[in-house]
């Protein structure tokens, strides 16, 4: 039993969970497993950004007469380097903007979290076990 840890006979508390107390124990895993989420998007969307800031230096250094394969879905177009810059750039103040949403979402998911944290804590003590191992 791999991150499970036993209560002494001293540490187990005789505390009855009511139904509020265990709406607020789901809504504590549901946040948990939604903060996960939200967070892997935004490692996502952040590679993403760095991907689109290194092609696009990369694509400084050709010739401004350079045409490019730019992929759009499942089909590539020919596009100028110009055409190619400005796509670039729209890609990426659109991750800007993602990461900016997700990032104020994990925020407020992690508030709603400690704040619950709190509650159950001061409820239950070393009854329960909120966090991570």
């Amino acid at each position: 039993m791999e991150g499970v840890k036993l209560l002494s006979r001293t540490e187990e508390q005789d505390v009855e969970v009511s139904r509020e107390d265990q709406a607020k124990i789901n809504q504590f895993s549901k946040l948990t497993t939604n903060l996960e989420i939200l967070q892997a998007k935004y490692d996502e969307v952040s590679k993403e950004k760095q991907y689109l800031e290194d092609l696009e230096l990369e694509l400084e250094l050709l010739d401004e007469d350079t045409k490019l394969d730019y992929k759009i879905g499942d089909a590539f177009v020919l596009l100028s380097h110009e055409e190619a810059m400005q796509r670039i750039e729209q890609e990426k103040e659109a991750a800007q903007e993602t990461t900016d949403s997700l990032n104020k979402e994990i925020e407020t998911v992690a508030s709603t979290l400690d704040s619950l944290k709190s509650e159950l804590y001061k409820k239950f003590g070393n009854s329960i076990n909120l966090d991570k191992d």
